[in-house]
């Protein structure tokens, strides 16, 4: 022992053993591996969680030990970054070609780096796997809505832009599940919430069911986030043509404004905002108190009422003429000058209902010609008739006056 102790080359190749031994132990901690000094080098164990290959059509529903080690007996040579060489490697049961029911499944260690002289086992060399029929079943996705939007701001309808999730597992892992659910958070939101939101099946309780899959695994969920409610004043519009004989003689909307959220621009000048309701007065022939539902636009997302109460005052139509109604000349600018050339005053025919048509007196209408449409070059203008509400002129005797003009600016 003392002649071994003299020689040189002995020392060299104990001090490197001692000192390789002395690295392992302070690294080996950060690589996941452990490690002991034997006879020949060092032993080492690379933890490693065993992965199943699985028969198409089935699951695994259990794994025992879920978790093994490759034990590499390393030699002085294959020490040097051996724990990075060993990151690479699985270990691997292949269950490929087996029926449903328990197994005993040798453990392999795929992509394992070459190795000198050294020498490795894999710990455990059988595991005990599970395996079931595959089964699937499709769920709608249930938004799951957390936290409150910004004070008074309210929100809409959270929609997402999956239709349907497929959930994939053992036949008594996918029976628990009852819905698919996406979590979004609103917390103190003032604008529209866009998220990608995993998808998680979950049982009657809302708790996760584990072992099984969903198809896809994710999905973008939007939640609309309204503005304040202000109020919007309605519009009435009059749509399609009452019975024939029968004219339209009112419309009155109660409510007359309706409070409104959504993501409502500003209104030109500062104006209300207003909501065009159309009222569909097809083949009326009396009076009539319709619902109508108030339409959503110009950014509108809800309505508070949602509709209002429309009474369509019907009455029978009447026809009359007027004769010799002066035409006169409106929106001349300063130094024009326009003349009618001959015609002076045209024949009209008005339609409407009874009650307001057989009050109208030729001074009821205003025809004219719009003087800042013309040139100097203009030899012609077009006639323009305003009438009172609900008449409408049905016959004019021409539609153009010739016209002379001096003077125009434009």
């Amino acid at each position: 022992m003392d002649r071994l102790l003299m020689n040189n080359t002995m020392l060299r190749v104990i001090a490197i053993i001692l000192a390789v031994a002395l690295w392992l132990g302070v690294h080996a901690p950060n690589s996941g591996a452990t490690g002991v000094t034997n006879g020949i080098g060092i032993s080492q164990q690379f933890p490693k969680a065993i992965q199943v290959e699985v028969p198409h059509g089935f699951v695994v529903t259990s794994v025992e030990p879920s978790r093994g080690a490759v034990v590499v007996n390393a030699s002085v040579q294959d020490l040097p970054g051996l724990p990075a060489k060993m990151l690479g490697v699985t270990l691997v049961a292949d269950a490929r070609g087996l029926t449903a029911g328990t197994h005993q499944i040798h453990v392999a260690a795929l992509n394992m780096p070459a190795l000198h002289s050294s020498s490795f086992s894999v710990q455990p060399s059988l595991v005990t796997v599970t395996l079931a029929p595959s089964v699937t079943r499709s769920f709608n996705v249930t938004v799951d809505v957390q936290g409150s939007p910004q004070s008074g701001y309210s929100l809409g309808q959270a929609s997402t832009d999956v239709a349907a999730v497929q959930v994939s597992g053992a036949q008594a892992d996918v029976a628990r599940v009852q819905r698919v659910i996406a979590n979004v958070s609103v917390a103190s939101a003032k604008q529209t919430v866009t998220h990608i939101a995993n998808l998680i099946p979950v049982d009657a309780k809302g708790n996760p069911v584990p072992n099984v899959t969903t198809s896809p695994v994710n999905c973008t969920v939007t939640v609309p986030v309204n503005t304040p409610a202000e109020s919007a004043q309605i519009q009435p519009e009059v749509v399609g043509l009452p019975a024939g004989g029968y004219a339209i003689a009112g419309l009155q909307v109660k409510p007359g404004t309706v409070q409104v959220t959504g993501t409502i621009p500003t209104q030109p000048n500062g104006g209300p905002l207003q909501i065009q309701l159309p009222v569909d007065v097809t083949g009326l022939q009396s009076t009539r108190t319709l619902q109508v539902p108030v339409p959503l636009q110009n950014g509108v997302q809800n309505a508070s009422p949602s509709s209002v109460a429309v009474t369509v005052r019907v009455e029978k139509s009447l026809s009359r003429t007027f004769t010799g109604v002066p035409i006169q000349i409106q929106h001349a600018s300063t130094g024009e000058t326009v003349k009618l050339a001959s015609t002076h005053t045209v024949n009209l025919t008005v339609s409407g209902p009874q009650s307001v048509v057989s009050a109208l007196t030729a001074s009821s209408f205003t025809v004219y010609i719009d003087a800042s449409t013309l040139a100097n070059s203009s030899t012609s203008a077009t006639i323009q008739v305003l009438v009172p509400a609900w008449v409408q002129v049905t016959q004019l005797s021409q539609r153009t006056a010739t016209v002379t003009v001096s003077g125009a600016a434009h």
